[in-house]
């Protein structure tokens, strides 16, 4: 769900995982909040390579975690789920409701996503909390339907851009310009870089019939 290097080609499935540290402050977050509380049935429904389901798993201790995706990777061996489910979450129907849907969704799909998530969290106490981009919020056909049908109940604006796909490139020197070479080998110096282009939020759908039906902003540090 990356807008780094817009001009180069898409990550293979939309793929821009969420660093480990992001995706425990939201969930963090959410627990101090009294959005989402211990326990319960929790999913995952784009788990890529866990890091969303490893900071669930940490901070919100489910009784039943569930991660969905087209994939398996190898770095889930080390997450833990309860219930791995090969499939187009699009596709995914659970036999019960679930208690909280948290995840980082394909941009692309991202309002699909958000319409079939609904769907699935209980209805009188469920919690939907998508990272995305801010620009989320912007489009006239979006805004006289999908958010006229389903207003968040939070949005939290992120303090700083994730990083969600690590690149190397040459160190330039500040007040030069130049790239700055290896003393020992000459070669250039080659620095991380993956910050994103665009600033990042978690909107929050919350089911509880007591809450208010409006928009509340806050701010995520992390």
């Amino acid at each position: 769900m990356s807008a780094t290097n817009r001009g180069a080609e898409r990550e293979e499935l939309d793929g821009y995982y969420t660093p480990l540290p992001c995706a425990r402050a939201i969930c963090e977050r959410l627990l101090s909040d009294r959005i989402v509380s211990k326990g319960g049935v929790m999913l995952e429904p784009c788990v890529g390579k866990g890091a969303f389901a490893t900071a669930i798993s940490r901070v919100l201790k489910p009784e039943k975690l569930v991660g969905v995706d087209l994939r398996r990777y190898p770095e889930l061996a080390s997450v833990p789920l309860h219930e791995f489910v090969e499939s187009d979450f699009l596709r995914y129907e659970p036999e019960e409701y679930v208690d909280a849907i948290i995840t980082n969704p394909p941009f692309s799909e991202a309002e699909a996503h958000a319409r079939h998530a609904l769907k699935l969290i209980d209805p009188e106490s469920g919690v939907l909390a998508f990272l995305l981009r801010l620009n989320f919020l912007e489009g006239k056909d979006r805004t006289e339907h999908f958010w006229a049908e389903h207003p968040p109940s939070y949005v939290y604006v992120l303090n700083r851009r994730p990083s969600f796909k690590k690149t190397k490139r040459p160190k330039i020197d500040k007040k030069t310009g130049q790239i700055v070479l290896s003393k020992k080998t000459g070669k250039p110096l080659m620095v991380t870089s993956g910050n994103d282009a665009t600033a990042y939020g978690v909107f929050v759908w919350e089911m509880d019939p007591d809450v208010a039906d409006r928009t509340t902003l806050r701010w995520l540090v992390w």
